[in-house]
């Protein structure tokens, strides 16, 4: 087997596990349906690529007994809650402070 075979049947599977979570966004998907498309001993690489290489917001549920990832299609437009906010003064210095 060539590399470059070898590259373009990873892609592929890449390509799989993109399509699966784009095909349900907002949806707990099962780590059994993620390997059944994404190779059984490679799905989290290719959820690790999803995220990196196609630049998705992939959730991990902790909380469930089974492991299932969320895809996310949005990034939120405000800052992280868990960073301060620069300190704002309190009054405005305009004309009528004068």
């Amino acid at each position: 087997m060539r590399v470059s075979d070898e590259l373009e049947r990873r892609e592929s599977y890449l390509d799989a596990v993109e399509a699966l979570f784009r095909s349900q966004p907002l949806v707990w998907i099962g780590w059994r349906a993620v390997a059944k498309v994404g190779g059984a001993c490679a799905w989290r690489s290719r959820i690790a690529e999803c995220r990196t290489k196609r630049d998705m917001l992939i959730d991990w549920n902790r909380n469930c007994r089974e492991s299932a990832y969320r895809f996310k299609p949005f990034r939120s437009l405000g800052r992280d809650s868990t960073l301060p906010t620069p300190a704002l003064p309190l009054f405005d210095d305009g004309p009528w402070s004068r």
